[in-house]
């Protein structure tokens, strides 16, 4: 079952948030599950294995427009979680968890593929087989306890539950490669970006096993402005990890590092060596290859350099250094898109550092202009809106908000986007049904 445990977190990454697998490392996953299917006599373990290769399979299908396919392997993965529902095992309690989660965080385009198999996802039942398999004290709990993670974080929209989990897991100092680096991850998102260094520098020696702390490391760098640190960390993150994937997102650091270090030629020959790789395959190098795009054409402009300052800084988890440059930004004439991202970063700065009322004023400030390339952060800014008035109980002020994102279309991460809304109506829907006469 180790391949199994070796793929399952970022399995559930590439539904609710960054995406790490695709096309190739499924066949590895598939090939070496076969093999196992042939030495196994156990028709549980084969069910359970066949269920997770269906469940990926049809992931992939859908990220690569093969619905058909997708329904099939969906359908696939349900006959094989019937076949395991009598069983006490807490494996196919962590699979029963995971299929129910990812059914109810598929998004609002792909809903007619579980409606015309007559299918539906329930987030509750979920993660109650998840918290199952976690507290179960197996192997398998370790899987489902990251799965919970990361439920929490992108689906419950419960950033505070997932932190305590994963300091718990770190403190207890049970696998403490994998919980350093996921509790850095959430320390960044909370614009904790000291604690997230020193949690970092704890397993650095251990990052040929995990390349992915080298990644982390550079973007905390990258932060603080320590650009030498950061550009050594990122040529061992290559190093190590290879391959075409992540590519444009290193390139995007790259270009980055140069033109905040103030060197324009390395910048332009960066850029052009970014937009001149194959194309992505992962969301990551996706997203990085837009940015790359909008710096070239944005390169010109006196304040650039500071709204990467900007982005770096919140990428890296560093909350001062943020304020800092929003400061510096105020003083220019900002045109509509640049006033959209000014007001959308200030009131993310202000939301993880809970001061709400700020926080919804600049996500309410965000939307008022014309934004041409920034209609994301508009969009998102509506997520956060509901994210917080669900918080604070307001289930109808959230749902209004939650339904408003589906009024867009056509602009960056709206899968995600949407997921995150969906998970979200989903939620509120549930919360007033319980208050209701």
């Amino acid at each position: 079952m180790r391949l199994l445990y070796q793929t399952h977190a970022r399995f559930l990454q590439q539904l609710v948030g960054p995406s790490c697998v695709h096309a190739a490392a499924y066949t590895r996953t598939a090939d070496s599950a076969h093999r196992l299917l042939e030495s196994s006599p156990q028709s549980e373990f084969k069910h359970l294995i066949q269920a997770e290769l269906a469940l990926q399979a049809a992931v992939l299908g859908l990220l690569e427009g093969e619905t058909w396919l997708a329904a099939w392997q969906i359908r696939r993965c349900w006959n094989h979680v019937q076949a395991l529902k009598s069983s006490k095992h807490p494996a196919p309690a962590r699979l029963r968890g995971l299929f129910e989660v990812c059914l109810a965080a598929v998004p609002d385009r792909y809903q007619w593929v579980l409606d015309f198999l007559g299918l539906s996802g329930s987030l509750t039942r979920g993660t109650a087989e998840l918290i199952r398999s976690a507290q179960a004290n197996t192997f398998f709990s370790q899987q489902s306890k990251v799965l919970l993670l990361y439920t929490y974080r992108h689906l419950h929209a419960k950033p505070t539950r997932a932190w305590e989990q994963a300091q718990k897991e770190q403190q207890a100092g049970r696998s403490p490669i994998l919980w350093n680096y996921l509790l850095a991850q959430l320390e960044i998102e909370n614009l904790n970006g000291a604690a997230a260094q020193k949690l970092i520098r704890e397993i650095e020696g251990e990052a040929h096993r995990l390349p992915f702390i080298w990644w982390l490391s550079a973007r905390i760098s990258m932060g603080r402005s320590d650009f030498a640190a950061a550009e050594e960390a990122l040529a061992r993150f290559e190093k190590h990890y290879g391959g075409r994937l992540y590519q444009h997102d290193c390139g995007m650091r790259r270009a980055a590092l140069a033109r905040l270090k103030g060197d324009r030629q390395g910048f332009q020959q960066q850029v052009k060596q970014t937009l001149g790789l194959p194309e992505p395959l992962i969301d990551e190098d996706r997203n990085a290859l837009k940015e790359v795009k909008a710096w070239e054409r944005a390169a010109q402009s006196p304040q650039h350099q500071l709204w990467l300052q900007l982005k770096m800084a919140l990428d890296g988890g560093w909350a001062e250094s943020a304020r800092a440059t929003l400061s510096q930004l105020q003083k220019f004439q900002l045109n509509a898109d640049e006033r959209t991202e000014w007001n959308y970063r200030k009131a993310r700065l202000e939301h993880k550092l809970g001061r709400i009322d700020q926080a919804l004023t600049c996500y309410r400030e965000s939307r008022k202009y014309p934004a041409k390339t920034n209609t994301w952060m508009q969009v998102a800014s509506l997520l956060h809106e509901g994210i917080i008035h669900e918080q604070l109980s307001q289930y109808r002020s959230a749902k209004k908000y939650y339904t408003q994102v589906f009024d867009y279309s056509n602009y960056s991460y709206q899968s995600s986007i949407e997921q995150k809304a969906r998970a979200g109506l989903l939620r509120v829907q549930l919360a007033l049904s319980a208050h209701e006469p």
